[in-house]
């Protein structure tokens, strides 16, 4: 798993490294920067995850270098934390004001301050992938959350969900209904991992008309076969009532040529590392488009699992 790479300013060697000592080599890098052109430096030329402050006005004016790194809409995402040992409420409020993310005082609580700094960095990740049209996660946090499963070592599967003939709906249809079919799908999975998921199963849409899900072993198939039952009902409200009598719609298919198309189902492929060892997610992806092309042979909504070994 890659790193997560942490600027801290300023040059208190005591509070460096109690922020080391917070934040371990074995998943964070903590990078140490006092001059305010080699913060600005750092930031532009290198990968920051995060930027703490340490309030330290005899170095520089951190109220200067927090309002420039929000004026740079290339760096508005950037999670600031500010450490400060001088309780004034003004200050607080000033930086709050102008965007930063957290505010603690010095001597701070190590714990409280790494589960605040975990809980800002995923909730950044997140914003920063997220679909604007489902809601869901994106590619870069799906790539983060297999590649954690598989580092982990221990049992996962991961359904991936992609419909069929949505193209021919979307020709048929128009835009606007097709993106009500793809907000369908979201609700479908949220409900499904709703009732039949754990805490920490994760739903995320990897663009368009395709979705993953990760969850466990022992629960994955009973998901997967329900996500085929419920799309498969309720897709039938977003067509017209001939359309729903015929069973298809008549639109060209990528050849040009009028083609009859059946309602849209959805295939479920199933990976899991129960039978075989997963190394990687593009190891996986291609597992799954291997068993997506087998559920898509199979009429209507269906889903298939791979089950063999390496």
């Amino acid at each position: 798993m890659k790193k997560k790479r942490i600027l801290v300013t300023g040059d208190s060697v005591v509070r460096i490294n109690n922020l080391k000592e917070v934040f371990k080599e074995e998943f964070y890098e903590v990078v140490n920067k006092v001059l305010t052109s080699d913060i600005t430096a750092e930031l532009n030329n290198e990968n920051v995850d995060l930027l703490i402050v340490n309030l330290e006005r005899s170095i520089f004016d951190e109220f200067e270098l927090v309002k420039m790194i929000r004026n740079d809409y290339t760096k508005d995402l950037l999670p600031i934390i500010v450490i400060n040992d001088n309780a004034d409420i003004g200050e607080k409020i000033e930086f709050l004001s102008m965007g930063v993310d957290d505010y603690l005082y010095y001597p701070f609580n190590e714990q409280e301050l790494y589960f605040r700094t975990i809980n800002l960095l995923k909730r950044v990740s997140r914003n920063r992938d997220v679909n604007p049209l489902t809601g869901l996660s994106g590619n870069v946090e799906i790539q983060s959350q297999i590649s954690d499963n598989i580092d982990s070592g221990e049992l996962f599967g991961i359904l991936y969900c992609d419909l069929d003939n949505f193209k021919a709906y979307n020709d048929v249809y128009g835009f606007e209904n097709g993106d009500r079919v793809i907000k369908k799908v979201a609700d479908v999975l949220n409900n499904v991992v709703g009732h039949y998921g754990g805490d920490t199963d994760f739903i995320g849409h990897i663009g368009g008309d395709d979705f993953v899900v990760i969850t466990s072993p022992e629960r994955m198939d009973a998901m997967g076969s329900k996500i085929a039952e419920e799309f498969s009902k309720d897709i039938l409200n977003f067509y017209n009532p001939d359309d729903r009598k015929n069973g298809y719609i008549t639109a060209k298919g990528r050849d040009g040529t009028v083609k009859q198309f059946p309602i849209m189902s959805i295939s479920v492929a199933g990976v899991t590392n129960e039978v075989r060892r997963l190394i990687c997610p593009a190891q996986v992806a291609e597992i799954a488009a291997e068993v997506k092309k087998l559920a898509k042979s199979i009429a209507g909504s269906s889903y298939v699992k791979d089950r063999r070994g390496n």
